[in-house]
This record gives structure tokens, C-alpha cells and sequence, in this order.
């Protein structure tokens, strides 16, 4: 019988990825910090987290990606 991933083997396989938005897997790399942090600092890491998606979400552009010289007014 073929042991089966663990729940941790599978977190880990899933942060290992990217999705090709920095600010995403940016987001997604703060994950590896819980393991460093009290408990009680959890919450706050996953209010971060949750804030920095939800800004991809709403469409805020990536800065990086932003050509400034090349937007013209409407």
C-alpha cells in the first residue's frame, strides 16, 4: 500500500507553486511564517494575507507592471 501525503506535504506543494502574480505569491510566502510566530500572531498574518489578495482582487494594478509614461488622459 502506497503511504498518502501528508496535510503538511500538501501545503507545501501548494506554496511551492507560483502563480505568476508576485503580489499573490508574495502574499501566499507569508504562510511560511506562521510556523515562526506565536499563535496569537496568527491572526494578524492571516489579515494581511486576506487584505493583499482582496487589493489583487479588486483589479489594483501590480506597480511593477504599470508603464507611467505610456497612460494617457482620458
Amino acid at each position: 500500500m502506497t503511504a498518502q501525503p501528508s496535510r503538511d506535504d500538501a501545503e507545501r506543494a501548494l506554496r511551492s507553486e507560483t502563480t505568476g502574480d508576485q503580489r499573490v505569491d508574495g502574499a501566499v510566502a507569508r504562510l511560511d511564517q506562521l510556523d515562526e510566530l506565536d499563535l496569537d500572531e496568527h491572526g494578524q498574518v492571516y489579515d494581511e494575507i486576506s487584505a493583499a489578495l482582496h487589493d489583487v482582487l479588486d483589479g489594483a494594478p501590480e506597480p511593477a507592471l504599470v508603464d507611467l509614461e505610456n497612460i494617457r488622459p482620458a
